[in-house]
């Protein structure tokens, strides 16, 4: 595995759950990126946020629901 991946909440970490009944499961890596390519990613995502966040506001509106104020 890469130094810099991680698996978090695996049984190889020692972190077992208990496991819900009708519980969703999810697997999933971390990445940690820094120096310029952190700071580029970062603006994406946060521009993404953004967008998905306008997007749900105009569904709203588009919806007969009021706007936050």
């Amino acid at each position: 595995m890469d130094p810099q991946m991680e698996s978090a909440g695996s049984p190889e970490h020692g972190d077992e759950f208990p496991e819900t009944a009708g519980a969703p499961s999810m697997d999933f890596e971390v990445h940690i990126i820094d120096g310029a390519d952190g700071e580029r990613l970062a603006h994406e995502q946060a521009k993404v946020i953004k967008d998905v966040l306008e997007w749900l506001d105009q569904q709203r509106s588009n919806n007969g629901r009021n706007r936050a104020a």
